[in-house]
């Protein structure tokens, strides 16, 4: 499906889609948790750019960043930041460029099989409480949410960020573009909107509800809608 909210420019929007895919295949659960999220987050409208709240590729950034922080991790931390130079500056025409980004790419995944030799084996019901769990405790008011690195990223690390003097309300870092916050177009409304459903989904499935049944039911409605849906 295609991703509006990518960079509006083919290049830097071709080598965001390499990057995704990329981790879509290093553990299937990722694409699987990145459909039942962006269904989830549809039906409550909070994924649409241009009424104040979060792009579907910012919260299938938001997956792949949880991911990376279980234990034992799901994913692991590409080094993306050659991919940014290529989406900028790189020379011949989309296909070329998505190729040599899945190139850079590929060559990691071959090193970074320490992550599946120490295999997380949550199915996915566990690592969407985790989702949201991670989320509702990540400190939203000072860090950068980031899946470039493990470390700690803090706001004031990235000073083109602030406007009037205040920090954004949540910081999420493009992997391809790391200058570039996928949550500026937000206001304050979409904010609280987004972080009131996180934590009332975080509350639903603390409360016992059988997370497979949770699972199940909104990939069955993914499923249906992509059957009727291109986009």
């Amino acid at each position: 499906a295609a991703l509006s909210t990518l960079s509006t420019c083919p290049r830097k929007a071709a080598v965001q889609c390499v990057v995704l895919r990329q981790y879509f295949n290093f553990d299937e659960r990722c694409k699987t948790l990145c459909g039942i999220i962006r269904m989830w987050a549809r039906r409550k409208n909070i994924s649409n750019p241009s009424e104040g709240t979060i792009s579907a590729y910012a919260f299938m950034v938001l997956v792949i960043h949880a991911l990376q922080r279980t234990s034992p991790p799901v994913l692991p931390c590409f080094d993306v930041s050659a991919l940014t130079a290529l989406a900028k500056d790189g020379s011949g025409d989309v296909e070329s460029i998505c190729l040599q980004a899945q190139e850079l790419l590929d060559a990691q995944a071959e090193t970074a099989q320490h992550v599946k030799n120490h295999l997380n084996t949550q199915t996915v019901g566990p690592l969407l409480v985790h989702f949201y769990h991670h989320l509702v405790h990540f400190n939203l008011l000072e860090e950068v949410l980031s899946i470039r690195t493990l470390d700690k990223v803090i706001k004031t690390d990235k000073p083109s960020w602030y406007e009037r003097g205040e920090p954004p309300k949540i910081a999420i870092e493009d992997p391809v573009l790391p200058k570039r916050n996928l949550f500026s177009v937000a206001h304050m409304n979409g904010f609280l909107s987004v972080v009131c459903e996180i934590e009332a989904a975080e509350l639903l499935l603390r409360d016992k509800i059988s997370q497979e049944q949770i699972v199940k039911r909104y990939m069955e409605a993914n499923f249906k809608h992509d059957d009727s849906d291109d986009d």
